[in-house]
């Protein structure tokens, strides 16, 4: 998905990186198994990169809590959105 969306954009090591940790992110047993979540989350990664979330580790350690923040089903209300947290959590 990562080599869809910017084939020319990063370096080789970086779509790699970036494949590797979407893959590893989207094959958890929670991830919605649905195209357009899979390409809003891979414009989401590639918006964490750009926006200075490079190291490997960290990017995919915020990556991680990003997609079960937005895309765990037990986060997720009826009509598809983010259930929006209790003032007082």
């Amino acid at each position: 998905m990562i080599y869809q969306l910017a084939p020319h954009y990063f370096t080789p090591e970086t779509l790699n990186m970036l494949q590797r940790i979407f893959d590893d992110v989207t094959r958890l047993h929670w991830f919605p198994n649905h195209p357009a979540e899979y390409n809003q989350f891979a414009i989401d990664l590639i918006s964490f990169y750009e926006n200075g979330l490079t190291e490997r580790h960290t990017l995919r350690q915020f990556a991680l809590a990003h997609a079960e923040r937005n895309y765990a089903p037990q986060r997720r209300c009826p009509g598809g959105k983010p259930e929006e947290a209790s003032p007082g959590m």
